[in-house]
């Protein structure tokens, strides 16, 4: 179809490519701009090509770009976005212009896009051959992963003193609970909201992953309500996790002393002695055991925990026949004249006077800190600042040191178990 000719060349279009067709040399190329301004419909795709063909006056049959609609809708390759480009003059749309938001609204359903369109977008200026935004979809919005938070643990960190100086020893051991307290929640997943492309198109969403709430629900009661889960303790006790399995475990509270009154004490839980341990009794508990009392203790029988930690808060003066046990931990003001047994790390806070200590780590935090007689194993290491006297008070002190092969050999066996449990766990998600 013949758009455009004169007596140098002809315009001509067919399956909406425009081709240019020489007459004669001698075109005056400086109104060009001219003749293809009354043609809003038309694209050049080589322009300096064009331009060399008309100067030559070549007869050969160009292709010079392309002859658009008068409404021509353009989408994004994700349909997510659509927009229109009005080719005509300005003068067009002014005279007809409700006419062409009828032809955009038809061209639009005609090439299936009838989500989210604008028609304000109609109301406002349209201007000639801008790409102009008309239907926008909605992206999908993945649903939220579940969030689980605990109940706050002691951290078994060294307690700041306003001088900046640490006490390693004093520390607090566990995590007190009434029945009814709060020990958690999770904030259950959420589905997400599916989306929508310009087509109507349903984008679905990701929905959020769940994680599991482990807890012992012989002594941890699970409140569900709409958007989250609460964890209550259904009795006074202990907070515990145990192979990342939350629990309640019984407290023993002996508001006074160990004494005649209340006998030795043996108890499956932890154990907190609000005042001290008189001399010739002793305390035995699974758990970690307390002794609050100032004045600290003097020579006791046994104070032993099975699987957790012993806290003196005033220290002990044993004469001689007092022995502390525990499996994870140690934590004196000082010690005197006693033994202490330990698998974890014994912290004292001043000095260490004629004690046997067996243990992994032996730290004595103050800066004035003093070992002075007895005998002392470590397999790690020992810390004090003054180890020994002049009075040449005998101090034996021992540090074993470690396998290098073993402990490589351990590390590696630990990487592999996590390995697998990586795998387990991915297996388990799946």
């Amino acid at each position: 179809m013949e758009i455009y000719k004169n007596d140098y060349f002809i315009l001509e279009e067919e399956s909406s490519s425009v081709y240019i067709t020489i007459i004669k040399s001698g075109f005056d190329v400086n109104s060009i701009d001219d003749i293809f301004a009354q043609f809003p419909r038309l694209e050049i795709d080589d322009f300096m090509n064009l331009i060399n063909h008309l100067k030559n006056g070549n007869s050969r049959v160009l292709r010079i770009g392309v002859y658009k609609p008068i409404i021509e809708i353009i989408t994004t390759p994700d349909y997510m976005s659509a927009y229109f480009s009005l080719n005509v003059s300005q003068q067009s749309i002014d005279k007809n212009r409700e006419s062409f938001k009828k032809e955009i609204i038809h061209e639009l359903i005609e090439k299936g896009i009838t989500y989210g369109i604008r028609l304000d977008i109609l109301d406002a200026e349209l201007i000639p051959k801008k790409k102009t935004l008309i239907a926008e979809g909605q992206l999908p919005i993945d649903g939220q992963d579940a969030v689980i938070k605990y109940i706050e643990m002691p951290s078994f960190q060294p307690r700041a003193n306003e001088d900046g100086s640490v006490d390693n020893y004093d520390v607090d051991l566990f995590r007190e609970v009434r029945k009814g307290d709060c020990l958690g929640q999770k904030i259950l997943s959420t589905q997400g909201i599916n989306g929508v492309n310009v087509k109507g198109e349903v984008l679905n969403s990701k929905p959020g992953r769940d994680k599991l709430l482990r807890y012992d629900n012989r002594t941890v009661d699970a409140k569900i309500n709409e958007d989250k889960v609460t964890l209550l303790a259904k009795k006074d006790g202990v907070v515990e996790f145990n192979d990342g399995k939350l629990s309640v475990i019984d407290h023993l509270v002996v508001s006074g002393d160990v004494n005649f009154g209340t006998g030795n004490i043996e108890y499956i839980g932890y154990v907190t002695v609000k005042g001290t341990v008189q001399d010739g009794f002793s305390i035995v508990a699974d758990k970690d055991i307390s002794v609050l009392g100032q004045i600290g203790i003097g020579a006791i029988d046994k104070i032993i925990s099975k699987s957790g930690r012993v806290y003196v808060k005033g220290g002990i003066s044993g004469k001689g026949k007092s022995i502390i046990k525990a499996d994870k931990g140690v934590f004196l003001k000082y010690s005197k004249d006693c033994i202490i047994e330990c698998n974890g790390d014994v912290n004292i806070g001043f000095y260490v006077i004629d004690t046997q200590i067996n243990a992994k780590n032996i730290i004595v935090s103050s800066r004035k800190g003093k070992i002075i007689g007895g005998k002392l194993n470590a397999k790690s290491r020992i810390i004090s600042s003054n180890i020994g006297n002049k009075q040449e008070r005998p101090t034996f002190v021992n540090v074993e040191g470690f396998n290098r092969k073993a402990l490589k050999k351990e590390m590696d066996d630990l990487l592999n178990d996590y390995k697998n449990y990586l795998s387990q766990i991915d297996k388990n998600r799946r």
